[in-house]
């Protein structure tokens, strides 16, 4: 659902009762669009999300921390010079605008009294957070708009802060009911909610459509088609927006009833769902929101960070690919070298026979059953001996290069199966400790240039078990997966025993998962079944269904010298098709 007037209503009361009179005491910048402030509060230290984001933007109360980077960015120095140690003082919503204003008493540099204003703003892509000073002259912003940005609105130091424009609709927190009514009147039939949502100020899609399925339940006569009464539109606008003037809000989260996938979240109860949806009722708005926006808003700043790594790495993958092409094409090239060596052998069985000059020789092919003729080219300025020895050198030198060109073509194919793998740890990453890890990879092989970030310190032997992902199968037996291609090779060739159980889904790239026993080597059906099933989820083939998964015990693996990380050879294994089950997944998952 889009952050809309309304629920940033409900953030900024929220907001006002839980931290006005607290103190600031730290200010992080975890993302060039993303604060977090901690406060001292007379309830204790809390934590205060603004995101100005353009998929997530939001305002609200988390108990979730953030990865922080070494160097603060300027603008979280400037808002830590003014800021830290300053009382908050006001929170409100200007209008019934998406503008939040923080206002904050502290002091200057010499000790005066000091009034600031950071000033949030969700507007979608639009959305920023803005810091002033008393008289509203900006200061600094996370995102600067200069002239080729807008012409209508900039956002630069020193200019004075203005509203966003405003736009030309009914704002229901000051119209009384005949302006409802004369709204109303515009309606003339046809899908309600979107005539409301252009008439009104500061709803959301989610909202309009609650207003329309209400009113077509207070007029049960009326419908899109036939219109629904002036009166009925009116009264239902008139008692909607009532609670929400005085502050009454909730806090409503809803989801699928099937698959339990989140939907919307409101600090109204909505309705137009029916059976379809679960509502849940939190104590906070703050929390609602939290729920609603940390897997999304985690997933995309991943996606985000991810896509430099898939980027080089497609790259290579492109180049692996026409690599491939040439090898194969130069192998069929030197397919003819056994050719070469017949021709130098026919002409030195038939030396007596050729003249020098001649520009061919026509021979019987000893060599083919059928006794053929064939016509070999020669070289005017040489002898038959001399043009026997320049075949067989053709020969010896396509014998060479197709030995040459089969190690070229295999290491080429070897490199793209890497990758492969390589990219698979990358769209199935769960952190940015999982693409710091893969990183480090890259760069130890050769396909990053630049330093890599360092994700989890090894200790000094380089010997630390890695965190692999740790799952139960629902009889007791532990199942480990690696999360990348060296933590593939660390699972199976160093923490697996010899004869804990492999699994990897069949020419397909994936994790390695490895069912690891402990007193009962007796593993049942159901946990195999199981582990094939954690190992497709963990591939390329996440989300199909009949994926082919092979598995064998450990001492049958094995990495050939040289192999790329996470590549191994197998045998004496069997074979089992499974779906992958995310919900099966995670109900096995040890890291709830």
């Amino acid at each position: 659902m889009a952050f809309d007037a309304i629920s940033v209503r409900a953030a900024a009361q929220e907001l006002e009762q839980e931290l006005c009179g607290g103190f600031v005491d730290k200010i992080y910048q975890s993302e060039k669009d993303e604060l977090m402030f901690h406060f001292r509060t007379r309830d204790g230290a809390k934590r205060l999300l603004l995101s100005a984001a353009p998929e997530f933007p939001r305002l609200a109360l988390t108990k979730q921390g953030r990865q922080n980077p070494q160097n603060p960015p300027m603008f979280c120095m400037l808002l830590r010079k003014y800021l830290s140690g300053a009382k908050l003082i006001e929170v409100r919503q200007i209008d019934f605008e998406r503008v939040v204003d923080f206002t904050f008493s502290g002091y200057s540099e010499l000790g005066d009294p000091s009034v600031k204003h950071l000033l949030v703003e969700i507007m979608g892509r639009y959305s920023n957070i803005i810091f002033t000073d008393e008289t509203m002259r900006i200061l600094d912003a996370v995102r600067h708009v200069d002239e080729t940005v807008s012409s209508q609105r900039l956002v630069l130091g020193g200019l004075p802060y203005e509203l966003p424009p405003a736009q030309e609709k009914l704002n229901p927190m000051t119209a009384g009911r005949e302006e409802f009514r004369t709204a109303a009147a515009g309606y003339t039939g046809g899908r309600l909610d979107k005539y409301l949502l252009s008439v009104i100020l500061g709803i959301s899609p989610l909202i309009a459509r609650e207003l329309a399925f209400r009113i077509s339940r207070r007029d049960i006569l009326g419908s899109e088609e036939k219109g629904y009464t002036k009166t009925a539109i009116a009264d239902e606008l008139c008692d909607f927006f009532l609670p929400i003037r005085e502050g009454k809000f909730g806090a409503f989260l809803l989801s699928d009833a099937q698959d339990g996938r989140m939907i919307d979240f409101s600090p109204v109860e909505i309705f137009q769902y029916g059976t379809a949806a679960n509502a849940a009722v939190y104590q906070s708005f703050s929390a609602a929101v939290e729920d609603f926006y940390e897997k999304r808003d985690q997933a995309a700043r991943l996606r985000q960070k991810a896509a430099d790594l898939s980027h080089c790495v497609t790259n290579h993958m492109e180049r692996c690919k026409k690599k491939i092409a040439i090898q194969k094409k130069a192998m069929e090239e030197t397919e003819n070298k056994e050719w070469m060596r017949i021709c130098g052998d026919l002409l030195m069985a038939n030396i007596g026979r050729i003249a020098k000059g001649a520009r061919s020789a026509d021979l019987v092919n000893f060599y083919d059953e059928e006794q053929k003729t064939v016509s070999i080219p020669l070289e005017e300025s040489l002898s038959a001996a001399e043009n026997a020895q320049r075949y067989y050198k053709k020969y010896a030198k396509l014998k060479v290069a197709q030995v040459e060109q089969a190690k070229q073509l295999s290491m080429a194919e070897e490199d793209y199966a890497y990758l492969e793998e390589v990219q698979t740890s990358i769209e199935n990453a769960e952190d940015e400790r999982d693409l710091n890890e893969i990183r480090v990879q890259l760069a130890e092989q050769g396909y990053l240039k630049v330093k890599p970030v360092r994700g989890r310190k090894k200790d000094s032997q380089g010997n630390r078990r890695p965190d692999f992902l740790h799952f139960r199968t629902s009889d007791g037996f532990d199942v480990y997966v690696g999360r990348n291609s060296g933590q593939n090779d660390y699972l199976t060739l160093r923490f697996a025993n010899s004869m804990d159980l492999w699994f990897h889904t069949k020419n397909i790239p994936g994790s390695h998962a490895v069912i690891k026993f402990g007193i009962n080597k007796d593993v049942s059906p159901q946990a195999i079944r199981e582990a094939a099933c954690i190992a497709a989820y963990y591939s390329r083939a996440r989300g199909g269904n009949q994926i082919p998964v092979d598995y064998t015990i450990i001492k049958n693996v094995k990495k050939p010298n040289g192999a790329k990380p996470g590549m191994v050879i197998y045998d004496h294994y069997n074979t089992i098709y499974v779906k992958s089950e995310e919900e099966l997944v995670q109900s096995l998952s040890c890291e709830k």
